[in-house]
């Protein structure tokens, strides 16, 4: 889909440049740099980003534990 935003980008420079309207180049700019950073999804699902809450479970340094003998 970053193509997809160059070409938006690409779209709006070009009437911005034509018409020498501001609003223009603001969307311009916008679909840029959402182009050129890769931010943003043209996708009904959204974006999922990572959850760097959940941390998997460590083991635990120390002793290991003693077997019981009978």
């Amino acid at each position: 889909m970053r193509w997809l935003n160059g070409a938006v980008a690409m779209a709006f420079l070009v009437q911005a440049m034509l018409s020498n309207d501001g609003f223009a180049y603001a969307l311009a700019a916008f679909f840029g740099l959402r182009a050129l950073f890769k931010v943003g999804c043209c996708t009904s699902e959204g974006c999922a980003t990572p959850d760097r809450s959940i941390q998997p479970p460590s083991q635990e340094l120390g002793t290991p534990p003693i077997a019981q003998t009978p």
